[in-house]
């Protein structure tokens, strides 16, 4: 279960109506808990991201080619409680996903991540929405194949169309990289990104031939995480293999 409250009483009461809530829909439905497998296919047939031009990469995610620097990506989600929402973002060539021992990229659609994302906690504000609609952001596989194909059908009503017209406004880097300034700077209401923002911001300034900016947001990430001498040296020299290679 998810809360979200604004105070102890509230947050008790909040708690008593879910417990109501839950209980009243193990009567109605039972508890019957869905695979992972059905979960997936199930999305993919309500979802209908191929019709839209999107390729299945692996188990929930979706991705498609948008420019040789970028591919446009959709994650079903599994979240702590065994629900799963949408995450949906950017997979960039220039960021790199591994810098501890070695550097590495994902610069091909099967190996898509999400660098630049968001997710329905922060996107759509759910904390400063009543329970029962931020609710209906999250699919519940616990009670049955029924219950879980109209929480996945109303999960993608809410969320698909938005999803698709932020798409159409990350469609370059230097849209992108607006949106990563606007993140940066944004206080985060849910889960913690990775990568942090601020490293794929670098990244795409020097991939944007911004490099003294670039090299700044790097050194600005670098303060605020306590990264291993050999991570720092790979994060450095990737950033410099990127600019290099405009």
């Amino acid at each position: 279960m998810r809360f979200f409250g604004k105070g102890r009483d509230y947050d008790t009461r909040i708690i008593s109506e879910k417990s109501a809530y839950y209980d009243s829909l193990a009567k109605q439905y039972g508890h019957d808990p869905v695979s992972a497998h059905d979960v997936y296919r199930l999305f993919d047939e309500i979802s209908r991201l191929r019709d839209a031009g999107f390729t299945a990469i692996r188990s929930g995610w979706y991705g498609k080619p948008v420019n040789p620097d970028m591919f446009h990506v959709i994650k079903l989600q599994a979240l702590k409680g065994r629900l799963y929402t949408v995450w949906w973002g950017v997979s960039l060539a220039c960021v790199p996903h591994r810098w501890d021992r070695r550097i590495e990229w994902h610069r091909t659609l099967k190996s898509a991540r999400l660098d630049l994302y968001e997710t329905p906690d922060e996107y759509f504000s759910l904390h400063d929405k009543d329970w029962r609609e931020a609710e209906t952001y999250y699919a519940n596989p616990g009670y049955g194949i029924g219950y879980l194909s109209e929480t996945l059908a109303q999960l993608w009503k809410n969320s698909g169309n938005e999803i698709m017209a932020w798409f159409a406004s990350a469609d370059s880097l230097e849209k992108a990289v607006e949106k990563l300034q606007a993140q940066t700077t944004k206080e985060q209401t849910g889960p913690c990104h990775h990568p942090d923002p601020l490293l794929v911001y670098a990244f795409v300034l020097a991939r944007l031939n911004n490099g003294e900016e670039a090299k700044t947001a790097l050194q600005d990430y670098l303060h605020r995480w306590h990264e291993p001498r050999s991570s720092v040296d790979n994060l450095w020299q990737a950033l410099e293999q990127v600019s290099l290679s405009l």
